[in-house]
């Protein structure tokens, strides 16, 4: 008899437990809501400066922006060739690039915008760069720190890849050439 009622019991603790538990489930949004709430969250998100991690900010003829070139047979990765549309978008966002390629004729307009900008010094363009994107603090991955940088947004770190593989590393260089 006592086991019944301690049996009894326990059922009734884990039903009533179970029971309470199904109140704690999350209910899912009518589907009209879902809509303008992820509207209004979308506001308020693209609000929040971001934070840029890993850059290498210059203009093309400062040596210190890279300290390693590639070598130039190496074919580059899809996302770094010269033909990737999405280069023609990030320019026509950011500078206002007339054209929908980079044919020599037509990047030239973009060389000579960057040259304009290098000729008038300042931490104007690059700063500019940040605004448009909406990066508050950016890390400038250089081998030194140029003045036209404003060093309250570009942070500077060591441009260290060249200390990567200091020692003999002839047998990582074979297994990927």
């Amino acid at each position: 008899m006592m086991k019944t009622a301690g049996r009894l019991s326990i059922g009734v603790l884990l039903a009533a437990g179970l029971g309470c538990s199904a109140f704690g489930q999350a209910r899912p949004y009518p589907s009209g809501d879902v809509q303008k709430t992820y509207e209004r969250l979308l506001k308020e998100i693209d609000k929040i400066p971001m934070y840029d991690n890993h850059a290498h900010p210059g203009y093309a003829d400062d040596s210190d922006v890279d300290a390693m070139a590639s070598p130039p047979d190496e074919s580059a990765t899809l996302r770094l060739r010269d033909d990737n549309p999405e280069f023609v978008a990030g320019a026509k966002a950011l500078f206002g690039y007339p054209y929908d390629d980079f044919k020599p004729e037509h990047a030239k307009w973009l060389a000579d915008k960057k040259m304009a900008a290098e000729k008038a010094g300042g931490a104007a363009y690059f700063d500019g760069v940040l605004d448009k994107l909406n990066v508050d603090i950016c890390l400038a991955n250089r081998a030194m720190m140029p003045a036209y940088l404003d060093t309250k947004r570009f942070h500077w770190v060591f441009f260290g890849d060249s200390f990567f593989y200091p020692f003999d590393n002839r047998d990582q260089a074979a297994s990927n050439t």
